[in-house]
């Protein structure tokens, strides 16, 4: 028996929705990168506070956050975690109590990486970004006991990830002596950090 015309318009509008979703699907795999974007993830900073870099790693997220005075940086924290369960946090506070470290330092000659770190019971919990067409892959977090490369993960691209260090931090020179700290929050070091170690060249 023929369809009658109700559930002839009905059929139309299932089969459009599966064309409709189909070529969604296809449009989106053929966008470059597309298959490369992780679910995204919320900065694990309060709302009030500015981002100053932030991404995720596996399931779980890093951030610096920042209470902003006037345009610039009266406090900087590091969370480590997830939005519910904050696992490891670090403050610098206005009050001047505790600070940052970076630095920054050439990988090659077409590749810098900037670093931001603090240090904790032995450890030393460090951000990076690299920047130059030679970089083997853009951010990560690592953890460090003494020369020991404890942890290094990778930044994963993400709808909403901010992998790299805000202007209000400090403006990154080609080294350490170069470099000017924004904030009295962050003190600029020559420090050699391993980045052979961290970000390996093929």
């Amino acid at each position: 028996m023929p369809p009658d015309g109700r559930t002839s318009s009905l059929l139309l509008v299932r089969s459009s929705r599966h064309v409709f979703a189909a070529l969604a699907l296809t449009t989106a795999c053929g966008l470059p990168g597309a298959a490369d974007l992780a679910p995204g993830s919320v900065a694990l900073c309060q709302p009030e506070q500015k981002v100053i870099f932030h991404c995720s790693v596996g399931a779980k997220s890093v951030s610096l956050c920042a209470d902003m005075v006037s345009g610039r940086i009266g406090a900087l924290g590091y969370r480590y975690g997830t939005a519910g369960h904050i696992e490891l946090s670090q403050d610098a506070a206005a009050s001047g109590e505790g600070r940052f470290h970076a630095t920054t330092a050439a990988l090659a000659p077409s590749a810098s990486v900037r670093q931001v770190w603090f240090h904790r019971g032995g450890y030393r919990y460090l951000l990076s970004q690299c920047v130059g067409g030679a970089c083997p892959f853009d951010a990560g977090l690592a953890v460090l006991r003494g020369d020991k490369v404890v942890s290094s993960r990778r930044c994963q691209r993400t709808a909403d990830d901010r992998a790299w260090f805000a202007a209000e931090l400090g403006n990154f020179g080609s080294d350490a002596a170069s470099s000017q700290s924004m904030t009295e929050r962050l003190v600029f070091d020559d420090v050699d950090n391993g980045l052979e170690r961290l970000y390996p060249l093929r």
